[in-house]
């Protein structure tokens, strides 16, 4: 069976053209045991790519040069040589940027059966999401009538971070970057009692 995918052919300055993109496939081998095949469905294009996109090891690894992109991704399983997985399964997994992946089934998580888009499993049920609620309510410990700053808040992570403080009746402190529609962001993100700072970038 073949595979496409996506590799990155150097690293970008400033803002990625397209042409640092290439589309690539590879037969791939059989399926060992415990291995699985996914047909991906979804597949997430996050901000924290950019950084891996530098070439710099940061926090995480940089994007190897010439190799399938990483990510998180949404699909159905088409093959499994594990007990845990069945044909047919919706999952999650960190395969990336490619139509197929092949994994060991415990690098792949089943999604729950219950009624949401499975693509919400890339945003708010997703990594963007759970950093959210994990930072505003375990590390944060946000109780109602708190003030709330945020930075990066009209990024995935951050965005949400402004409709969970509304959501537990705290004030949101937005910090942004760069100048946006203030109004549209705002009715976008639905958290009326949000005031917006604008961070000056030079």
């Amino acid at each position: 069976m073949q595979t496409r995918f996506y590799t990155l052919t150097d690293y970008p300055t400033g803002l990625p053209d397209r042409a640092l993109f290439k589309l690539e496939s590879q037969t791939l081998p059989e399926l060992a045991e415990g291995e699985v095949r996914i047909r991906n469905s979804w597949l997430s294009v996050d901000p924290y790519m950019r950084g891996r996109m530098s070439g710099i090891h940061t926090y995480v690894a940089p994007f190897e040069l010439g190799k399938p992109m990483e990510g998180a991704a949404i699909g159905e399983v088409i093959e499994s040589n594990d007990a845990r997985l069945n044909v047919g399964d919706k999952v999650s997994h960190m395969g990336g940027w490619r139509d197929i992946a092949q994994l060991p089934a415990q690098e792949v998580m089943p999604l729950p059966d219950i009624d949401v888009p499975e693509q919400a499993y890339l945003g708010v049920l997703g990594m963007p999401g759970m950093t959210a609620w994990t930072g505003l309510n375990l590390i944060a410990e946000c109780r109602p009538g708190d003030n709330v700053l945020v930075s990066a808040a009209s990024g995935a992570v951050g965005s949400m971070v402004v409709q969970l403080a509304k959501a537990k009746a705290a004030m949101s402190w937005a910090l942004l970057a760069q100048p946006i529609n203030w109004h549209g962001w705002n009715r976008s993100v639905w958290n009326p009692s949000a005031i917006a700072i604008e961070i000056p970038t030079s």
